[in-house]
């Protein structure tokens, strides 16, 4: 589905408005204008603020993964159970007890 002018004209503001809070904060700046169009580069500021932002992600990846991984191992082990034909109480056996200890 193609955008609607009303959508494009909202993130158009958006671009805008995040465009002059990034110039006033001082991690972008303009270098040059050609009637509309504007050309802008990264200072220093504006690197070390990336560098900031890629190291929180980094961890916060690092952190979930161990997490995000057991449930996909979970979901994995779920999926081969069902398709070898294997009951719920199996497939806790076989896990070691995990899923829901509610369902028999």
């Amino acid at each position: 589905a193609e955008p609607s002018l009303q959508t494009l004209n909202i993130l158009i503001r958006m671009f805008l408005s995040t465009q002059k809070v990034e110039q006033e904060q001082g991690m972008i700046r303009e270098t040059e204008s050609a009637g509309r169009k504007r050309y802008y580069v990264i200072t220093e500021k504006g690197k070390g603020m990336v560098c900031t932002e890629y190291t929180r992600l980094r961890t916060l990846i690092r952190d979930g993964a161990p997490y995000l991984e057991a449930e996909d191992a979970e979901g994995q082990e779920e999926q081969n159970g069902q398709r070898r034909g294997l009951g719920k109480q199996d497939l806790a056996a076989r896990t070691g007890g995990l899923g829901d200890e509610n369902e028999k």
